[in-house]
């Protein structure tokens, strides 16, 4: 690729080329159109939630038939980084 800088991983290993003048996290030149940043802030925060108490299926045994568990799921969520003071509601 035509004037592109190489950056490589801790390992030495090339994990990806950007053109220069470019930030990691801007759109790449093959990306879909609506990839590119916008005018407006998000925010995202990253949350862990725990189901407390599921039943462990595969962990079954005669002693203990009902063996339970807390399961954990961590999203991200993205929202809008200004509040739209139009009374919508929408955004922080």
């Amino acid at each position: 690729m035509k004037g592109a800088v190489k950056a490589s991983g801790i390992d030495g290993f090339v994990s990806a080329a950007f053109p220069l003048g470019s930030v990691v996290g801007d759109a790449m030149p093959g990306a879909p159109a609506l990839a590119p940043r916008g005018e407006f802030s998000v925010g995202v925060k990253t949350l862990t939630i725990i189901n407390t108490d599921v039943v462990d299926v595969l962990g079954s045994t005669e002693e203990i038939p009902f063996p339970l568990y807390d399961r954990s799921l961590t999203v991200e969520v993205w929202y809008p980084g200004h509040f739209i003071g139009d009374g919508s509601g929408v955004g922080v």
